[in-house]
């Protein structure tokens, strides 16, 4: 005689200390962006990823990423219609340390604000060849964009501006 016995599924639960750990980052993050709203930078989430291989002959590729990130456009007709829309945009970025960019003065004002705070874990400039140079921060594994400006990053080394190969072109095409 077979006797069948019907079993209770539980729904599987995220154990009590993953679900703390997890709202406590989500408060370190809020608190973040409410320091910097509060020092006047305005931050955007970027989305940043790691490429496995960017091409089969480049033999190393830690340095780059593909970064995401999304943007509010709006469209209004004489004042009487308007519509919004989230345009979400990417590339192929390049990460150089923050501290080896010669960095414009409004960067360089922005990320003095932010180095204090002890939230930030990394603070990087991310540059493309045709997308503007970000200077980005990560906080508790999420990026942010502080800043964006048109120029080309200047790379230092040893504290002296690298010369370009795009910027000793310009240079010879004026003499």
């Amino acid at each position: 005689m077979v006797i069948a016995v019907e079993r209770e599924v539980l729904p599987k639960t995220a154990p009590q200390a993953e679900v703390q750990e997890e709202v406590s980052l989500q408060q370190v993050e809020e608190s973040f962006v409410d320091k910097a709203r509060t020092l006047g930078v305005n931050l955007t989430p970027l989305k940043v990823t790691e490429l496995d291989r960017l091409s089969p002959w480049i033999g190393r590729n830690e340095q780059f990423f593909r970064v995401s990130w999304q943007r509010q456009k709006s469209l209004s007709l004489f004042g009487l219609l308007h519509f919004s829309w989230t345009r979400t945009s990417s590339g192929i970025f390049r990460q150089h340390a923050a501290s080896k960019v010669l960095l414009p003065p409004e960067a360089e004002k922005v990320a003095e604000k932010l180095r204090p705070l002890p939230e930030i874990e990394e603070m990087v400039v991310l540059e493309e060849r045709r997308i503007d140079p970000i200077l980005a921060v990560r906080v508790e594994g999420e990026w942010y964009e502080a800043y964006r400006w048109w120029e080309p990053p200047v790379l230092l080394r040893d504290g002296r501006p690298v010369p370009s190969s795009a910027r000793g072109i310009r240079m010879s095409a004026r003499m």
